[in-house]
């Protein structure tokens, strides 16, 4: 059955390849003209973006793809390929009758997640797919009409309303850009994380929770479009039947992370996170903390870490890389989330040994001054994990 769901995605791509084809040379002449343009008016912002646009039927745009600077958009260092033997053993598994679940959150956690096959994957840790592939085919039909109930229950013919919308909307826009923008992506992305609230009966929306509706979205693109992040300007057409399917997977694909993982306690409490992060730096790093304590840094800095899991950061190859992680430590997502912002604060440490009080207050808030590589994400989620496995053995 998975090979059907694939088929379908494949009949979505083929549809609309043929349209793209004969506009290709006006759309990327036209993309390649307004990008100069922003260059240069904003030649030293960090918005200085490429866009890959989605539209639907009625050649409304739904949704864009923001991506940084020029500089960022080489080709990664040698070893950024993903392995061709990872690839034949991801597929070999989810061919299986029945998933080997907890194996395969292994094998991702120690070798990483195709790109295209990510969102798959994702719904499979997070429960949204059951680890029976025949019965894939009957899920996400099933799943987007309960979403359509949940979409006219809380919101009727509406908008989200504007207590829960003007927060949700500032979250977004704080952290969007770096892979998203256009408004309609925006509305969509407040729609969805307002009945995700509404769902997991929270009483007012906790900073930060729309921003992991993020890289859960840009999975799901992922599937439909492999070559996404090295395709940066281009325009496609989706029916708009596949839109709402979209929309739907990400609910849901959000509530579950929220609801059953735990995640929400992070966004409801950040500072219990921002506790753990204080206990976990001198365990990794005594020096750095003795450092830090004496040019009187307050752990509280880093809320802002714990309440935008880092999505702005890095360009949006790298950060799907650190969200598969995340997405293979469900089961103890809080602790994790901690080790990865003290990791974080370890791999700077020489840096920050080096910063005064007040540069050591703008490091936290503008913590990367350079784009970074894949070596440099690779060598980060390596010491996330040596980390991981200290602070178990120290507990």
């Amino acid at each position: 059955m998975e090979r059907g769901f694939e088929s379908e995605l494949s009949d979505i791509f083929n549809n609309v390849s043929t349209s793209l084809s004969l506009f290709k040379s006006s759309v990327l002449g036209l993309f390649e003209e307004d990008k100069s343009s922003q260059r240069r008016a904003s030649s030293s912002s960090e918005d200085d973006l490429g866009e890959w646009t989605l539209l639907d039927k009625n050649k409304q745009t739904v949704i864009r793809l923001s991506e940084s600077s020029e500089e960022e958009l080489v080709d990664d260092e040698e070893g950024a390929v993903i392995d061709p033997q990872l690839i034949q053993e991801i597929a070999t598994r989810l061919s299986a009758v029945r998933i080997d679940v907890p194996s395969l959150i292994t094998l991702a956690n120690q070798r990483g997640i195709p790109p295209s096959r990510r969102a798959i994957v994702y719904q499979l840790f997070l429960g949204f797919l059951s680890p029976w592939p025949h019965a894939w085919s009957t899920i996400p039909s099933m799943k987007q009409g309960f979403y359509g109930k949940y979409k006219k229950q809380y919101l009727g013919s509406g908008t989200v309303p504007k207590e829960f919308c003007d927060p949700i909307s500032s979250d977004l826009k704080r952290t969007v850009g770096r892979m998203f923008s256009e408004s309609s992506t925006i509305e969509m992305l407040e729609r969805v994380t307002y009945i995700c609230v509404k769902e997991c009966l929270l009483d007012n929306y906790p900073r930060g929770l729309a921003t992991i509706s993020i890289p859960f979205l840009y999975s799901l693109l992922e599937e439909l479009y492999p070559n996404l992040d090295q395709t940066p300007n281009k325009k496609v057409n989706l029916q708009e039947e596949n839109i709402d399917a979209i929309e739907s997977k990400l609910f849901w694909m959000m509530y579950l992370f929220c609801e059953d993982h735990k995640a929400q306690s992070i966004f409801e409490d950040p500072m219990a996170i921002v506790g753990m992060i204080s206990q976990m730096v001198p365990t990794l790093d005594n020096d750095l903390h003795v450092y830090l304590s004496r040019h009187n840094f307050s752990y509280d800095l880093l809320t802002k870490w714990v309440s935008t899991f880092f999505v702005h950061r890095f360009r949006s190859s790298l950060y799907m890389l650190l969200w598969g992680k995340y997405m293979t430590n469900l089961y103890r997502l809080p602790a994790f989330h901690a080790s990865v912002c003290a990791s974080f604060l370890v791999y700077h440490a020489d840096h920050l040994k080096s910063l005064s009080g007040p540069e050591i207050i703008q490091f936290i808030q503008h913590p990367i001054q350079t784009p970074w590589k894949y070596g440099d994400m690779k060598a980060f989620l390596e010491l996330v994990e040596e980390h991981s496995q200290k602070l178990n053995d120290h507990q």
